[in-house]
């Protein structure tokens, strides 16, 4: 019931099919469902409420979530992203670590960790979290990683271990518009 729920979540022409599911299960007599079936069940109503642009329920639902399966990886990486969307880094950076430090074989934790300590000029820290990251993904995989990697170190002025980042993905792709992008802001940024 609820693994199509998840699928439909991002959907905007499934979201109220998927709204329906979690809602049977909200239905059922108490004690049928079980805590992480109802953590999902909210985790997934937060989702369908965060893309219909209802951020505070999303929120509600996402907590709810967390107080009936705190040890789940997932939903604190989304509460370090609702955290990073409202701008509240340090309670951002917290949940990134839980995160980790409950599932640290997920390298998008890894990469949207870096992503944020990029935004807030921890440079080392993200790259460090790449790197983390590129341990757990196939070469064919590390592109977005390596131009991230670039990203920090472009703006730490490190241009020339920059671009060396970004001559990987070119060699991954030699099309890559994103690796493109980056040398281009290199360049720029080196004058």
């Amino acid at each position: 019931l609820l693994g199509r729920a998840t699928v439909f979540a991002d959907m905007d022409d499934k979201r109220r099919a998927a709204e329906a599911d979690v809602q049977k299960v909200f239905a059922l007599p108490q004690g049928v469902a079980g805590k992480k079936e109802l953590a999902k069940a909210h985790f997934i109503m937060s989702l369908i409420l965060r893309a219909d642009g209802k951020e505070a329920d999303a929120a509600r639902n996402l907590t709810a979530a967390l107080e009936l399966d705190p040890q789940n990886a997932q939903f604190h990486f989304m509460l370090a992203r609702r955290y990073v969307t409202t701008r509240e880094f340090d309670k951002a950076k917290a949940s990134f670590k839980k995160a980790i430090d409950l599932d640290g074989k997920k390298p998008e934790f890894y990469r949207e960790f870096a992503e944020m300590q990029t935004a807030t000029a921890d440079y080392e820290g993200a790259i460090q979290n790449v790197t983390r990251a590129m341990m757990y993904l196939a070469d064919r995989d590390k592109g977005p990683y390596y131009l991230a990697r670039a990203r920090a170190l472009r703006l730490k002025k490190d241009f020339k271990e920059s671009q060396k980042e970004i001559s990987k993905v070119l060699a991954l792709n030699a099309e890559d518009p994103y690796a493109h992008l980056e040398m281009a802001r290199l360049y720029q940024d080196q004058g």
